[in-house]
């Protein structure tokens, strides 16, 4: 884990608390990108509790033991928000407390598009090209292995549940807008553009 520049933690928050068959499920994954690959290294994909919820990502920042710095997001739109403010921050004030672990997560605010063709249109790609990658030591994982069920059995009708592959759509958006950030713009002179472009005059 070393290699990666920062590992991303992203959680979707499904609704409520219930195991049914019909409920969503609830996925916190953690993730990195190295030369264009997506790796997503650990997963919790599950029906259960909040609690549960936030334990997730403690649990996978401490699997990280320092190699790497850590963002921490949860998927917070307007609809979710009163659930991240009133419920969500005191948890998860609360476990820091307990573990004495300085863990902050952030809201992820943007606005999102339907979330079939969001997930088809920014992982299907990297897929295709062999660029989305789920870590073979997790291969007997159950979380792990609801995930890949859940990549393996989507489609646009949204027939099984995709609540995992979204978690992952969030966390690739993240890492490429922290790469965007730390990694300073190119600046190429007209010339150089000129040159580059053959059907310029």
């Amino acid at each position: 884990m070393n290699k990666f520049r920062f590992l991303v933690i992203y959680g979707d928050p499904a609704p409520g608390e219930s195991r049914r068959k019909q409920a969503s499920f609830k996925s916190v994954c953690l993730l990195g990108k190295l030369k264009g690959k997506l790796y997503v290294i650990k997963a919790r994909v599950f029906r259960g509790k909040n609690e549960d919820f936030i334990e997730a990502f403690f649990e996978q920042y401490k699997h990280v033991g320092g190699k790497a710095s850590v963002y921490a997001y949860v998927e917070n739109n307007k609809l979710q928000d009163p659930f991240f403010q009133q419920l969500f921050k005191p948890l998860v004030a609360k476990v820091r407390r307990e573990q004495k672990i300085a863990l902050f997560i952030r809201g992820d605010e943007e606005k999102k598009t339907d979330k079939a063709t969001r997930i088809e249109a920014n992982l299907e790609p990297l897929n295709r090209e062999g660029n989305l990658i789920l870590n073979e030591a997790e291969r007997d994982n159950p979380h792990m292995k609801e995930l890949e069920d859940q990549f393996k059995l989507f489609t646009l009708t949204m027939r099984y549940p995709a609540d995992g592959p979204d978690a992952v759509e969030g966390a690739n958006r993240i890492i490429d807008e922290l790469i965007r950030r730390i990694e300073p713009p190119v600046f190429r002179s007209r010339k150089d553009v000129r040159k580059r472009n053959k059907k310029r005059l």
